[in-house]
């Protein structure tokens, strides 16, 4: 027997119990790239504009030639394909049944969460490439007021990001110190009732507050003393440094001694060199201002990785699993679109001797497409 019912009888007695899901936010990301025919291990192609340059008009028999663009794209790699499977018998069935449960449906219900909550995971896990954080390592946001928001839109304003489309995703600390804000809860201060009668603080700042339960937390690399090795012009994004020791690894927090913007790393290192940092803007700048030789870097400590970012920042594609043509052994298959996040997957059921199998089956990829777009709200 595949499956034993017991952990679950407890859940079923009286009422049938629907399945919990936790808060994943996907419909703060960009999705729909075509990816419908694109292979395992493939690639999704998102392009975005070249650099124009100006010139002076100068009058003559012909314009002057003004060149080509390079056109370049953000990729996507269709990574996964992944199967979240369950198996019934006919006793199965009937046990459930003689407690009032449509079994087939409720762990329907439970393969779709596990995955979800999976693609989520590879969509949070894209905090390593942002372009800046605000706020203060473990101290979570909001505690008194929303002054980090409004330090994450200027960073946002400051990397000509369009305030449309803007999200914020927060873990449940961060929401809960939201809510107790005086000018959110107060009706005479915010307008609306809302907040405290449906806990919905509404836009704040052009962003839409969202709520994860899983938000991650970083864990820092060990890199101390380094200092940095000549000084580095403001824009740049190769930083090399010297005398320390130990690593300083993709998604750590960095300052420098002169420099309060604490900067994401992109490539690391676990010696004296050079790292380099998410871009700040489209055109690819890094830091903010000049540093200068021997200038002192510190990685800011573990925090949790809230995001502030634009939709346009990441891109998640993803459809059910390809099958051959003329079909495989399932006995039937289907296509379900989650109620829940929007995302459609593929269900298949196979039968076998004296049971039946169940599959929920995706294949997906997520990537940060705009770095300088997204911006963290350390907690």
């Amino acid at each position: 027997m595949i499956n034993s019912l017991t952990p679950l009888i407890p859940a079923f007695i009286g009422n049938f119990v629907d399945v919990l899901r936790e808060s994943t936010p996907l419909s703060a990301v960009s999705t729909g790239f075509g990816e419908a025919s694109v292979p395992l291990g493939g690639t999704v192609q998102v392009p975005y504009s070249a650099p124009v340059s100006g010139a002076t008009i100068t009058p003559g028999a012909t314009s002057s030639d003004p060149g080509g663009v390079t056109v370049n794209a953000a990729t996507i790699t269709m990574n996964k394909n992944r199967k979240f499977a369950f198996g019934l018998t006919g006793d199965d069935q009937l046990r459930a049944a003689s407690m009032g449960a449509d079994f087939k449906s409720l762990q329907m219900k439970q393969a779709v969460r596990t995955l979800i909550n999976e693609v989520w995971a590879d969509v949070a896990a894209l905090h390593v490439y942002a372009s800046e954080a605000f706020g203060m390592a473990g101290a979570t946001p909001f505690a008194s007021d929303l002054s980090v928001l409004v330090a994450a839109r200027k960073g946002l304003r400051d990397s000509l990001t369009s305030l449309d489309g803007l999200s914020l995703i927060m873990d449940t600390a961060a929401e809960a110190n939201l809510l107790k804000l005086g000018n959110l809860s107060n009706n005479y201060q915010s307008g609306t009732d809302e907040t405290l009668r449906q806990g919905k603080p509404g836009i704040l700042y052009n962003f839409n507050p969202l709520v994860a339960n899983s938000v991650p937390v970083s864990t820092k690399g060990t890199g101390t003393a380094y200092v940095t090795g000549s000084a580095v012009a403001a824009g740049a994004v190769q930083i090399p440094l010297i005398t320390g020791s130990g690593t300083v690894v993709a998604g750590d927090v960095v300052t420098f001694a002169g420099d309060t913007t604490q900067y994401v790393v992109k490539t690391g290192i676990s010696a004296p060199g050079a790292i380099t940092l998410n871009q700040r803007t489209q055109d690819g700048a890094g830091l903010r201002t000049s540093l200068a030789s021997g200038a002192a870097m510190i990685i800011i400590n573990n925090a949790t990785r809230n995001m502030a970012f634009h939709q346009s920042a990441i891109g998640l594609a993803i459809r059910p699993s390809a099958v051959p043509d003329g079909g495989d052994a399932a006995t039937d298959r289907i296509l379900m679109t989650d109620p829940v996040t929007g995302l459609t997957v593929a269900v298949a059921m196979y039968k076998q001797y004296m049971q039946q199998s169940f599959e929920i089956q995706a294949t997906w990829g997520a990537s940060m497409i705009r770095p300088e777009l997204a911006k963290l709200v350390l907690g």
